[in-house]
Formats: C-alpha cells, sequence, structure tokens
C-alpha cells in the first residue's frame, strides 16, 4: 500500500525499530535505513532523501503507526502531513515522528535539504519545520503511539 510514495524508517545504529515491527505486521511496504553514529547523519540523511527529488514519508523508530495511519498521510492530496504523538513531557505534538512530504512539495523547494543537512539531531525537528514555514502541516488524527525510546 502506502500510495506512491516511499516509506522510510530512519533507525539509530544499534536500536531496536517498534515501527519497522509495526508496519511489517500491517503489511505496509518500507525501508529500514541505518542511520550512522554521529549527531548530524539523520539530518544528512533526510537532506539527500529530500534533494532526491520525490515525495516521501518518514516513520521514527520509535514510533508506532495505527494501521491505515502511513497510507492516510501518502493517499492525501495535501502537500505536508502528519500524525500528532505524545512526548516525554506529557504534551501530544506534532514533528517529523510521522511525516509525510509530497513530490509536489519536495520538486517545489530544490536545495531546501542543504538548509538542515548539518543540523544536530536533537534541533533537526524544528530546523525542518521552520524551513517549510508556508503555513502549518495538514494534521491527521488520531495520534499515534509514540514509545519513546531514550537514545
Amino acid at each position: 500500500m502506502s500510495g506512491h510514495l516511499d516509506v522510510y524508517v530512519p533507525i539509530p545504529r544499534g536500536r531496536a525499530s517498534l515501527a519497522v515491527l509495526v508496519l511489517q505486521a500491517e503489511g505496509v511496504r518500507h525501508t529500514p535505513v541505518q542511520i550512522p553514529s554521529g549527531s548530524t547523519s539523520y539530518a544528512a540523511w533526510l537532506a539527500d532523501t529530500w534533494e532526491a527529488g520525490d515525495g516521501f514519508v518518514v516513520v521514527e523508530y520509535d514510533i508506532a503507526p495505527y494501521v491505515g495511519a502511513v497510507d492516510a498521510l501518502a493517499f492525501c492530496q495535501e502537500p505536508w502531513c502528519v500524525h500528532r504523538y505524545p512526548t516525554r513531557a506529557g504534551s501530544v505534538t506534532w514533528a517529523l515522528g510521522l511525516v509525510k512530504f509530497s513530490t509536489p512539495l519536495v520538486r517545489s523547494r530544490p536545495g531546501l535539504g542543504d538548509e538542515w543537512r548539518d543540523v544536530d539531531w536533537q534541533s533537526l525537528d524544528g530546523a525542518v519545520i521552520n524551513t517549510l514555514r508556508r503555513g502549518a502541516p495538514h494534521v491527521h488524527e488520531p495520534a499515534v503511539a509514540h514509545a519513546q525510546i531514550p537514545h
């Protein structure tokens, strides 16, 4: 399923991935991506994926999407979509945990990935969101689960 978009699960080196288990159980085609150690490795991978020029979905390794959540994003006509998820602080927010960037959006902003390529992983959500600020993303409900696996 997952529409015509590639689904990626970036996984920090040496970590198990709840997202991979959930997506496998649902039968969602996805590509696990081992992110090398280093504080900017995730940002570099995300920038390279953006610069490839095709839309994509990111499911971070500690996110557990409910059945149909990835397809809801992939088939949505909005250019930038997210699902909210709980944080360690007890709030519910959206960021890169489960996000879709459409092909038209990615192609309309070539070179954008270079703006966050060297950003530390702890600041990457904010850096990406700030570069995309043409309004807010389309938020899908309900929120998805977040295992909040410590780094």
